[in-house]
């Protein structure tokens, strides 16, 4: 789970998706009302750049200067770390800006850099960073853009409105520069619009749900639109629009349905079942396709030719039918490499239900008339089926001894084993703070729960202030082992917004310089065979069945490497909980998802480093949905984690660490370790 300085910067690069109504009703209407303009910083005064401090993450490469032909206010960005350099703009009471009667907050930005820059303005109330108002503008070297932030929108999708009357902080910030200096100048910053302006409707962006998964079938009819033959072939609704009519006169030739506009959902969902029937006079073999933005599923072929008369239905699973296989390359073992990885062709799925395009029905016989129907399309879930050794082993053979172990029983979690908080890291953002209150056990669960509640990052009033809570755990200096079993049974949140994972982290141990976090943390760092390891890291946007395995290695920075599969799908139990494990030997890593292999990688550089532990459930990602408040609290909850090691690859490292169930680091330096 790579750490993101902020949620906010994931969409300089990665796009928002969401549903909309289909009367298309995503925001107040327009009112016929309109303020003058209102400025928020006079940028032709003198001293205005003092208005404008770089933030906290500018690491010192943000300098401010004013000019006055043209007037304005000047941002010159060295090259440099910062991931996302820019400046805070707060009232001068040190309360808030009464913005009420206005659509948005605009600027006036040009680049004075010579490369293309990413600008983007966030727009922050009263309740502590809780809702955020965003957008992103591309400006060319020497262009001059008006960039507007609509309230009510974030990244160009509809979101929930800040408090206007109390707008506490706007943030301008671009994206890194690492090599090449940027500048731009802000010639103007005020409030503007009437209330309830919309941004048009991106199609691209559109999602639509089917109803109870019916895609076309009883009760649900399609436009003719949506019907696209392929390679010549002739396709229609029938007269009474109950099937799909579809002639064939040529092998390769078939028909695709598609969603009227956008995409569809089927994130729900594990699978899509077509039925399809041959009303022609010649046997047919009839093939199953499902289609997506990043790339298609499996073709399913029917078993058994098709007869005159005959009707069959086709399952298509969205999971790969051959695990994903990493690819080996030996720049994977050199530091001086910055290169991202996937799998070896044929292996694993590029298709993502929550981004469906489309469902392809084809068939590859002899040249000659064929004709079918397609009477229904209907995404489904397979029926639960779970081998018996899940939860009681590893997936393999071998002298195993089970290493650690919690059911979460009790009304708390145990110390000994978890830390609830983590030293200055904020997994989620800008907007997440972890509490011990969103930590909770209870009927032998875990949670760790997201809601909307203002407080101190860690507890501790010396920290940050934020306003979405949520829990953690993690077993840094508790717990850690090299190789070995690691499996995790968990129910997914089905709200948006949600990033949650079960991953873990280099720990060589206390003899090594401190450090938990940051580029200096030699102890945990994923250098020199260390490695991160993702075995669950999901986004809500793709539903409570699908989710990542991936590993990082190398660093964050200048040679960072990863490989991994963003698509594996993990039938859920009777429950409607998913177990996901990692089998770790030298050398291999193989992923399970409810007892089936999904994903595997074997090479020389998979990490060799002792490990720990970490739960977390933040807000944000790289592909979301705006924050819908109302339907917070959001619960990640785990049944259990269990560890196994085999016996011939233990080593004194592995296993519990002495700790009387304090915070890890300890507070004083000449505490033991575990201390508080």
């Amino acid at each position: 789970m790579i750490k993101l300085r902020r949620f906010l910067a994931a969409s300089l690069l990665f796009p928002t998706f969401y549903l909309i109504p289909a009367s298309g009703a995503d925001a107040p209407a327009t009112t016929d009302t309109v303020l003058p303009s209102k400025a928020i910083v006079d940028v032709t005064a003198t001293g205005a750049e003092s208005k404008f401090v770089p933030d906290d993450q500018a690491n010192g490469q943000v300098t401010v200067s004013g000019t006055t032909n043209p007037a304005g206010v000047v941002l010159n960005i060295a090259p440099g770390t910062s991931s996302y350099p820019g400046v805070w703009i707060k009232p001068e009471d040190g309360k808030s800006w009464d913005l009420t009667g206005h659509g948005h907050v605009e600027a006036k930005i040009t680049n004075l850099g010579t490369e293309r820059i990413v600008v983007v303005i966030a727009l922050d109330d009263d309740s502590t960073g809780a809702q955020t108002n965003t957008d992103k503008f591309a400006i060319k070297p020497g262009e001059t853009r008006i960039c507007k932030t609509l309230f009510g929108y974030s990244w160009g999708a509809p979101s929930s409105t800040i408090n206007t009357g109390a707008v506490t902080r706007i943030t301008i910030f671009s994206g890194k520069t690492a090599t090449v200096p940027a500048s731009y100048r802000i010639e103007s910053l005020e409030a503007a619009g009437p209330v309830g302006e919309k941004l048009p409707v991106n199609p691209a962006l559109v999602a639509t749900k089917p109803p109870n998964g019916v895609i076309f079938g009883p009760g649900v009819t399609l436009d003719p639109k949506q019907i696209v033959p392929t390679s010549g072939a002739k396709a229609s609704l029938s007269t009474d629009g109950s099937g799909i009519d579809l002639t064939l006169t040529a092998p390769k030739q078939g028909v695709t349905v598609r969603p009227l506009i956008g995409t569809w959902r089927l994130n729900d969902k594990l699978e899509v079942k077509v039925k399809i029937k041959n009303t022609g006079q010649t046997e047919v073999t009839p093939s199953v396709r499902l289609e997506s933005k990043p790339g298609p599923s499996d073709e399913i072929t029917a078993s058994t030719p098709l007869a005159p008369g005959a009707e069959t239905e086709i399952v298509v699973p969205f999971r790969a039918a051959t695990p994903w296989k990493g690819t080996v390359d030996p720049d994977q073992q050199k530091l001086e490499v910055k290169k991202i990885w996937g799998g070896d062709p044929g292996t694993g799925t590029l298709y993502a239900s929550c981004f469906a395009t489309g469902v392809t029905v084809s068939a590859d016989n002899p040249p000659g008339n064929k004709s079918l129907q397609i009477t229904s399309i209907v995404a489904d879930m397979p029926p639960v089926s779970t081998p018996d050794w899940l939860g009681k082993k590893p997936p393999v053979d071998g002298d195993w001894v089970q290493t650690f172990n919690d059911e979460f029983d009790g009304n708390s979690i145990d110390l000994h084993k978890w830390n609830i908080y983590t030293e200055g890291a904020y997994h989620g953002g800008a907007l997440t703070h972890y509490t011990k209150d969103n930590v909770i056990v209870k009927d032998g669960t875990l949670t760790l729960r997201v809601e909307k509640k203002t407080g101190y990052h860690n507890d501790d009033p010396t920290m940050v202030k934020n306003g979405i809570a949520t829990g953690y755990a993690d077993t840094y200096g508790k717990f850690s082992q090299r190789y070995g079993y690691f499996e995790a049974r968990m129910k997914l949140p089905r709200i948006p917004n949600m990033f949650l994972a079960f991953w873990l982290m280099p720990d060589r141990g206390i003899d090594t310089p401190a450090g938990q976090w940051g580029q200096q943390a030699e102890r945990t760092s994923t250098k020199d065979g260390g490695m991160e390891f993702d075995i669950m890291e999901t986004l809500s946007l793709w539903g409570p069945w699908r989710h990542d395995f991936g590993m990082h290695w190398d660093g964050y920075g200048k040679y960072h490497k990863s490989n991994g599969v963003f698509t594996c799908y993990s039938e859920p139990d009777k429950d409607g909980f998913i177990t996901v494990g990692m089998l770790w030997t030298p050398g291999l890593c193989v992923m399970y998802d409810n007892g089936k292999e999904a994903a595997r990688w074997e090479t020389p550089r998979v990490g060799s480093t002792p490990e720990y532990m970490i739960l977390d459930h933040v807000t944000g990602g790289w592909e979301a949905e705006p924050m819908d408040f109302t339907q917070l609290p959001g619960d990640f909850v785990i049944d259990y984690v269990r560890v196994w090691q085999r016996k011939d690859l233990a080593s004194a490292v592995d296993g519990p660490k002495p700790n009387d169930g304090g915070p890890y680091p300890p507070k004083s330096k000449n505490a033991a370790p575990g201390t508080p």
